[in-house]
């Protein structure tokens, strides 16, 4: 199945969303990342975005989607089974 997962931010909880990651991947989803600017720009406390970025493509085996123009392409180019947000909220 292929999942498009979107990751937005709150910071805090980004390594839980790691964690679902992983568990989504070992299941068998085909997963697709895309994260917003924030996360994609910001490190803070919790980590540098760049370490989470490579953490996130390497459980997905993708390169994350990263703007508009590349996550257009999910719609009539390449069709997701489903889109899940994760906003990494508590």
């Amino acid at each position: 199945m292929k999942l498009g997962v979107v990751i937005t931010a709150s910071f805090c909880t980004l390594k839980k969303v790691l964690v679902v990651l992983k568990a989504l991947k070992d299941s068998g989803y085909d997963i697709y990342p895309v994260l917003s600017n924030k996360v994609i720009d910001y490190d803070t406390r919790f980590g540098k975005a760049e370490d989470f970025i490579k953490e996130v493509e390497k459980i997905s085996g993708r390169e994350i989607v990263k703007d508009i123009v590349e996550a257009e392409k999910f719609g009539p180019v390449n069709k997701m089974d489903a889109m899940l947000v994760l906003p990494a909220t508590r």
